[in-house]
């Protein structure tokens, strides 16, 4: 598969080169921190000792690498549809030291090629908004999850509050006379192109879910959250 940059403004395409250093250096820090209190403090919380954790959209793996970096004990398997970002993911595993216990994938989130139920806990970190049918992605993230397993969404938020994404940029390394145009073009190209509270909430209830948490709006954050457990 040849993988270009026209992810820039279409967002179902795989990263390619440029677009893929961007991302990885200018905003994942950002999109990290919208994360620090539901995923890396009460999702890794309730997850129990040696789970196996699948990372549906991995990126260049930063969530990934940090829980595994806090808890030795977990092996965790990303996967993403960009060959590049698996390639970036795999670098910062190995530079971070923990290769040994974190594996990235090139994959497709619609089709995921694990077994039923090889997961103990599932998350997805800003990644629906780029599968073309996000309800088909959802099953197969809750097919490859145990029962009673934990299942993490984050998305950007449609329907965000503009002084939310002012305040989300300074977390990215964008510099700060370029932040206008990420502002543009995240409310645009991103939330643009991604759920509202709503349809977050007609996605959620159609799966078969308990102890449920959302969706719901990340206080300060131009994202959405939403976290239950399978059935």
């Amino acid at each position: 598969m040849r993988v270009t940059d026209t992810a820039t403004f279409n967002i179902s395409t795989p990263f390619g080169l440029v677009y893929s250093a961007w991302y990885d250096h200018y905003m994942a820090p950002g999109v990290f921190k919208v994360l620090q209190t539901d995923l890396h403090g009460r999702f890794v919380e309730r997850v129990g000792p040696g789970s196996r954790v699948l990372d549906v959209g991995c990126g260049g793996g930063q969530h990934a690498v940090h829980m595994a970096s806090r808890r030795p004990d977990l092996r965790i398997t990303g996967v993403d549809l960009s060959p590049e970002l698996v390639r970036r993911a795999r670098r910062t595993a190995a530079k971070a030291g923990v290769s040994d216990r974190v594996e990235f994938v090139q994959g497709d989130a619609l089709d995921l090629a694990f077994g039923d139920q090889d997961f103990d806990h599932v998350y997805c970190a800003g990644s629906i908004k780029h599968w073309p049918d996000q309800r088909r992605g959802l099953l197969e993230c809750l097919r490859v999850l145990r029962p009673e397993g934990r299942f993490l969404v984050m998305e950007a938020d449609r329907s965000c509050r503009f002084n939310d994404v002012r305040s989300w940029a300074r977390d990215t390394r964008t510099p700060r006379l370029l932040r206008p145009a990420l502002h543009a073009y995240f409310r645009t190209y991103i939330a643009g192109q991604s759920l509202d509270l709503d349809d977050a909430r007609t996605l959620w209830a159609s799966l078969s879910l308990h102890d449920v948490d959302g969706p719901r709006r990340i206080p300060g954050t131009p994202a959405l959250i939403m976290c239950g457990t399978k059935r």
